[in-house]
């Protein structure tokens, strides 16, 4: 990460709205920076968006939700991380965002703890600390991701191919169509 303060790479980075408030593509200006110091700007970008976007553009940068989830990484959990470090530097950011995150992977770990019928303690982790340093257990696979019913409809359900109701879900006329339904 660059030496410097947070406030001042804040104001480094290009804008995320035009003179006219519509949103600008701002994350393809990032300038050139290496690849940590892209993720961690698209990051703090899209903290900003939740303060300047309004009406249709907020809803749609939210996802069609009224009100964003604080879900770990998403625009409203790093503007908060913004406003408790915002006089700190950015590599104390994000070292602070590496902790929160090694946390979080700790604590879904132990969600999923097992003990099994023998008494062997099981912990499907591929991430270990000992003594406040992690390493790795093993390498991470190169096949896909899980599938997750949940976020495939969520999706779904964003772009108009399903609606909902309190019968459950139902395929709509685009569904029907981009998916090639009767």
């Amino acid at each position: 990460m660059p030496e410097g303060q947070l406030a001042a790479f804040l104001s480094d980075l290009p804008p995320t709205v035009d003179a006219a408030g519509h949103p600008r593509p701002a994350e393809d200006d990032i300038g050139d920076r290496d690849e940590l110091e892209r993720a961690l700007a698209t990051l703090l970008l899209g903290a900003r968006r939740l303060g300047e976007l309004e009406g249709e553009s907020l809803a749609a940068f939210r996802g069609g939700r009224q009100a964003p989830r604080r879900a770990y990484l998403d625009p409203l959990w790093v503007g908060a991380r913004v406003s408790e470090a915002s006089h700190g530097t950015v590599r104390d950011f994000a070292s602070l965002i590496v902790d929160d995150m090694l946390a979080q992977s700790h604590r879904i770990a132990l969600s999923k703890l097992e003990v099994t019928a023998d008494g062997r303690i099981v912990l499907p982790t591929k991430l270990a600390e000992r003594e406040g340093r992690y390493f790795a257990l093993g390498a991470e696979g190169a096949y896909n991701i899980g599938f997750r019913a949940e976020t495939i409809g969520s999706i779904a359900h964003q772009l108009g191919m399903l609606s909902s109701d309190a019968a459950g879900f139902a395929v709509t006329e685009v569904g029907r169509s981009v998916m090639g339904l009767p």
